[in-house]
């Protein structure tokens, strides 16, 4: 987890402090704690069920948007075939690629930014995987990273390179292919705009 989602989620919850909204103050701080729990949780174990990470995406993205105070709209979509209780994945795996698509391609539009996140089954050459698409309506990878190394030389993104290096250490311990990560830039396309990542999960 990126240390200045941290730093920058608890600035969010002082304005509500500061604005003296104690409803929302208590419901925030409350979900803060239990975001808390759940990443120390599922850190200490090797695999987690896809329903409790969807739970946790869900508490994540509820102070992203508290964050950037609702600057986008989140689309989630689990096929209705999952079996989330018995699906079995490596915890921390999926936030990343969120946080990279809401820091790097997102944040620098002004309005209107959707979210989209879609879970749903593939057959590829007779082995199934869990499919996880990340998929935003931002400024794309090409000006992002030329926005990002124009505000600061040294830039480097956090959060991709931490999804790089684990797909590549999980394939070296479950076997090369067991899972795949993807990355278009959509501005490639002809009226296309934003990013779309998709992350493959051999179910075993």
């Amino acid at each position: 987890m990126n240390p200045h989602f941290m730093f920058n989620t608890l600035n969010a919850i002082q304005e509500l402090v500061l604005n003296k909204d104690n409803e929302k103050t208590r419901i925030y701080f409350g979900d803060f704690a239990k975001m808390m729990r759940m990443i120390l949780h599922n850190s200490s174990l090797k695999f987690i069920s896809l329903e409790r990470e969807i739970e946790f995406l869900e508490l994540y993205l509820k102070f992203e948007k508290l964050r950037f105070q609702d600057k986008f709209q989140v689309q989630l979509k689990i096929d209705s075939e999952l079996e989330l209780h018995s699906i079995q994945i490596p915890g921390m795996l999926i936030q990343p690629i969120i946080e990279n698509a809401i820091n790097h391609g997102l944040m620098h539009k002004k309005e209107n930014g959707i979210l989209s996140i879609h879970f749903y089954e593939k057959l590829d050459r007779g082995n199934i995987f869990l499919i996880c698409t990340v998929e935003d309506n931002g400024v794309g990878i090409q000006h992002s990273q030329t926005t990002d190394q124009s505000n600061n030389p040294k830039h480097q993104s956090f959060s991709s390179g931490i999804s790089k290096e684990r797909i590549a250490i999980l394939n070296s311990l479950y076997g090369e292919g067991s899972f795949k990560y993807s990355i278009m830039d959509k501005t490639d396309l002809e009226n296309g705009v934003g990013t779309k990542v998709e992350l493959a999960i051999e179910i075993k």
